[in-house]
């Protein structure tokens, strides 16, 4: 069983989770990307492409992006669209980059927020029980007082978490679950829009 990795810490997180899915391109899988912060770069997809001397229409045409800008279509794409994405294409993987995002919309209810919250991360876990490797990539938003109550519904879900802290001379990587750490080669990323991308519609 492939289990869920967390990523969390510092913003520099988001750039790794992107470096750890091309790295998946690379070896041929199909990512569905879940986007709760539109963070996906494919100029720096393709970027990494070529640095590796590959096509970078290859490694952009399997990664199927969804960009959700609600908590409400968040929650819509983790429990209703993203199963059959990854059965249909089928997806190697998925990468969800900072799905506690859009739940710290203060127009939402903290009640109805962390419910939402703990349906998404419910069904994340349902698709790694299956043996999808799901990456969760989580940067820290200490200005919201929700943070903390999200961060640690997303570590209790993870059998690995990894932290990126500051450091004297930088950023320190930090083991939090000493498990051993699922293979990433073979995973998936949601689908969205396209550009070389697709969608989960």
């Amino acid at each position: 069983m492939a289990g869920l990795v967390l990523l969390q810490g510092m913003p520099f997180v988001m750039r790794l989770g992107l470096t750890i899915a091309v790295r998946s391109l690379l070896a041929g899988d199909r990512l569905c990307w879940v986007d709760g912060v539109n963070a996906f770069d494919p100029y720096a997809v393709a970027r990494l492409a070529k640095r590796a001397g590959r096509d970078p229409r290859e490694l952009l045409a399997r990664v199927y992006v969804s960009r959700a800008f609600t908590c409400h279509q968040l929650h819509a794409l983790v429990i209703k669209r993203l199963p059959q994405a990854v059965s249909e294409l089928p997806a190697d993987g998925v990468v969800a980059v900072g799905p506690a995002a859009t739940f710290h919309d203060h127009e939402v209810p903290g009640p109805e927020a962390a419910a939402l919250f703990d349906e998404v991360v419910q069904g994340l876990s349902g698709l790694a029980a299956q043996g999808v490797p799901v990456l969760v990539v989580n940067p820290y938003l200490p200005q919201d007082y929700r943070e903390p109550r999200f961060a640690r519904a997303l570590a209790r879900a993870a059998g690995v978490v990894l932290a990126v802290d500051p450091a004297e001379d930088g950023l320190a990587l930090r083991v939090a679950h000493p498990h051993p750490m699922p293979p990433f080669t073979s995973s998936p990323l949601p689908r969205g829009e396209r550009h070389g991308e697709g969608a989960i519609a």
